[in-house]
């Protein structure tokens, strides 16, 4: 694309060059037909090939900012996908098709499509195409800054003075290598700096260049004074006579050259010869300064290399306890930098080489010791604070070994004071692989500490995930099986319960933490997350209950709650040991004995204090226990208008309320309907943690409504037997039959009722309470009487209408 647009701007400016030649020159001067109108207007041409440049030159200068960003800044800015996509990738049209698109966006989406009334549209895709580029230009022209900078650095860092036609030269490159990010203003601005850099090298290569070639070149012939000048001072050029300028140029040339050579050549054997006499000095003084280090001592220099093969393997130090090597850390480096220099044929004194050769007969064995020195100096900061005690025994262990020469020997003061020179090499092999035994056991063992310690943390930062509320055997569980861990550890390892005791104080501490959390939580939610209590809504004695009653509900709630509220009383951390009367301990154990009960009673008395930093949250704990049982209360308002009619005499509330036979019709059908409805109430009531069950309700109530059908339907049949009037002769004998029927048996109900009656008043007099449904059967039997006696009389009405 760039190579066409190259050549399409060359087009025109070869169709813009012939058109005035043709019209300007050939065409008018055209003797049989000479041109004489006006000059052709290639406006349109000439706009149409700035519009080619800019393409070009915002191609070009795409292209360089590509160069200078990195793939990070490619992904950022969306450089991968091209220059249209910098350009047009806001634009709506994006997801447009192509045949969908007017002509008129069209020419705005391509840049070929000039015309003369799209040059507005034309700059301000530019100043967005100037916006979109601005932070990519910013990265490349201080990344073009720093090059510009390494060049000129790299002219001057060693101290030489390289020609300014030089510096100049490579910096001028750059700018035209570069050229399309210069000009533009955002590197005008930032390049300010090298800009005027640029033109003071320029400035004073045009200066050499003019000087010399004035005073070299033949244009100094001009110069009317050149002659009497040169007359006056002796030059340095030869000059050929009887021969032409043009071969004492060529001469003056060749001068030049070998001049410039020889010059070049002086100044560099007389650098040479600096750099030889600085090297001479540089490895003179380091012969001295190791030659001093060799016979001065640590105590009066610091960075002495002096090496004594009788003493000590390894010191303590009496300022700061570190374990130091009795062999100069300097004399691994003199052995490399004598290796080194041998090498490249210095002559090496020999009181550096024998001492080299001295020391690298026990190098190794220094080496080895360092590693021991170094980690005995940084063990106590591998261990965590809390394990010391643990690893106390061991460490004292692993000093006695340093001190002593030999482990399997008694320590006594006279084997600690003994100490083993450099010289036994076969005794200083066994004690370093005895410390290195020593060093790995120690490694280990504060390995498998921390091992388990960070397990132990690992599982106490798991419960945070278990419910207190709901998975108190979790807890149990977990605890006891981090106790055995901790109680397996103290057994196997022989560690006495007072080194065992900050350990656990740090794991109670931690536990703490995490009970705290899980007991605040419980507060907060308690009454959705206590274990689940299931009751049932009852209908006994004319009355809504709970099946277990509300009482024993409340109670049984809390109950569960002081439970959970005493959890940090009784809550058993790590750290229960607290040593008895007849324990066996020395009386050097007595200091420890009293700290580790402290301790212990101190971590017991922390789980405590969870409940007076709570005391808010108790105070919200109790106030939802309390909403809790108003709305478990609450929940039987309402089955209450279903349960009503269980408080009614049904036979007395049929007679007063059902007259008519329309009135039996209508309660049968809002029967029907109730029975309907006793569907959609609720077979389970859930209120936060209790679940209320209301079938047994449901069927109370499904049988009260039974019980009012049944009593219509009696009393519908009642009536219609009393009720009904006889038309016929036939229909009053069978009536009066029907009737004579009932009268015989009334005789006998009426004693039977009687009798009922007396028993009840003496059921009455020796339990205290009676039968209830006995009134409800005599108010039945009176009505029974009444309907008799209304019969009897209507019968005597239509026996005195018949004979009539």
């Amino acid at each position: 694309v760039k190579q066409a647009i190259q050549l399409s701007i060359e087009a025109c400016e070869r169709w813009i060059k012939s058109t005035d030649l043709l019209t300007q020159q050939l065409w008018p001067r055209y003797t049989p037909h000479p041109w004489n109108g006006p000059l052709p207007n290639l406006a349109y041409l000439i706009q149409f090939k700035n519009r080619l440049n800019e393409i070009l030159n915002l191609r070009g200068l795409y292209e360089q900012l590509y160069y200078f960003t990195t793939p990070i800044e490619h992904n950022q800015f969306n450089m991968d996908s091209g220059l249209h996509n910098i350009m047009f990738n806001t634009f709506e049209f994006d997801n447009l098709k192509q045949e969908t698109i007017s002509p008129i966006l069209k020419q705005f989406i391509n840049p070929l499509a000039y015309n003369p009334y799209t040059i507005e549209q034309w700059q301000s895709v530019i100043q967005l195409i100037d916006i979109r580029l601005q932070p990519i230009e910013e990265c490349a022209i201080n990344r073009f800054r720093t090059k510009l900078l390494s060049l000129s650095n790299k002219v001057d860092s060693s101290g030489v003075t390289y020609p300014s036609r030089m510096v100049a030269n490579q910096i001028l490159m750059e700018f035209q290598k570069f050229q399309y990010l210069i000009h533009r203003p955002i590197a005008a601005k930032i390049l300010q700096s090298e800009r005027e850099l640029l033109l003071g090298y320029l400035e004073v290569s045009l200066k050499e260049f003019h000087e010399e070639f004035l005073a070299k070149s033949n244009t100094a012939n001009s110069n009317p004074h050149y002659h009497q000048e040169q007359s006056q001072k002796k030059s340095s050029t030869i000059v050929v006579r009887n021969i032409s300028d043009c071969i004492n140029q060529m001469l003056w040339g060749g001068q030049m050259k070998c001049r410039i050579q020889e010059e070049f050549m002086l100044e560099a054997l007389s650098l040479i010869e600096q750099i030889e006499d600085w090297h001479n000095e540089q490895f003179q003084a380091w012969s001295r300064d190791r030659l001093l280090s060799l016979s001065t001592t640590k105590e009066s220099n610091q960075s002495s290399l002096a090496f004594d093969p009788n003493g000590p393997l390894l010191n303590l130090s009496t300022v700061d306890g570190h374990l130091e090597v009795g062999f100069p850390d300097g004399l691994v480096q003199l052995q490399r930098e004598v290796k080194l220099l041998s090498g490249l044929g210095y002559p090496i004194p020999y009181k550096l080489i024998q001492a080299t050769n001295e020391a690298e007969k026990i190098s190794q064995y220094a080496v080895m010791l360092r590693q021991v020195a170094h980690f005995y100096n940084s063990i106590d900061s591998e261990m965590l604070p809390f394990q010391k005690p643990l690893m106390l025994n061991s460490a004292l262990a692993f000093e006695r070994l340093i001190k002593s020469y030999n482990c399997k020997q008694n320590f006594t003061k006279e084997n600690l004071l003994s100490s083993i020179t450099w010289n036994q090499t076969e005794q200083v092999q066994q004690y370093i692989q005895q410390l290195q035994q020593a060093t790995q056991q120690l490694i280990s063992e504060n390995r498998r500490l921390r091992k388990v310690h960070y397990m132990l943390i690992e599982r106490i930062i798991k419960l945070l995930d278990i419910d207190l509320l709901r998975n108190q055997s979790k807890w149990r569980n977990e605890l006891n099986e981090m106790r055995y861990q901790l109680s397996e550890i103290a057994t196997n390892g022989g560690y006495p319960a007072n080194h065992m005791a900050p350990w656990r104080a740090f794991l109670d501490h931690q536990l703490y933490k995490v009970l705290e959390y899980q007991y605040r939580r419980g507060l907060e939610e308690i009454s959705e997350r206590m274990p689940e209590m299931r009751v049932d809504m009852v209908y006994i004695q004319s009355c809504l209950a709970f099946r277990p009653p509300f009482e024993e509900i409340k109670a049984k709630y809390y109950r569960e709650l002081k439970k959970f509220i005493c959890i940090p009383n009784n809550f058993r951390g790590f750290n229960e040991f607290i040593p008895s009367v007849g324990d066996n301990y020395s009386n050097n154990n007595s200091t420890d004995r009293m700290t580790t009960t402290s301790i212990s009673n101190m971590n017991k008395h922390i789980f405590s204090c969870i409940i007076d930093n709570q005391e808010s949250g108790l105070r919200i704990c109790y106030k939802k226990a309390e909403f809790l049982f108003t709305r478990l209360f609450g929940s039987l308002e309402q089955f209450q208008e279903w349960v009503i009619l269980g408080s009614l005499n049904l036979d007395d509330f049929v007679d007063l309320h059902c007259r008519d036979l329309d009135d039996y019709e209508r309660n049968f059908k809002a029967l029907k309907i109730r029975s309907r409805d006793i569907e959609k109430l609720p077979n389970e009531i859930r209120i936060d943690c209790i679940i209320v069950n209301c079938l047994p309700v449901k069927i109370a109530i499904d049988s009260l409504l039974q019980n009012l059908f049944d009593t219509l339907q009696n009393c519908l049949h009642s009536l219609e037997k009393l009720s009904s009037r006889p038309q016929t002769i036939d229909e009053l004998i069978a009536a009066k039959s029907q009737y004579n029927e009932y009268s015989k048996t009334v005789n006998h109900l009426n004693d039977q009722i009687q009798c009922a009656e007396r028993k009840n008043q003496l059921l009455c007099t020796v339990s205290g309470n009676g039968v209830t449904t006995i009134a409800a059967v005599k108010t039945k039997w009176e009505k029974f009487n009444a309907m008799m006696e209304s019969f009897q009389f209507m019968m005597n009405e239509q026996l005195e209408v018949g004979l009539t």
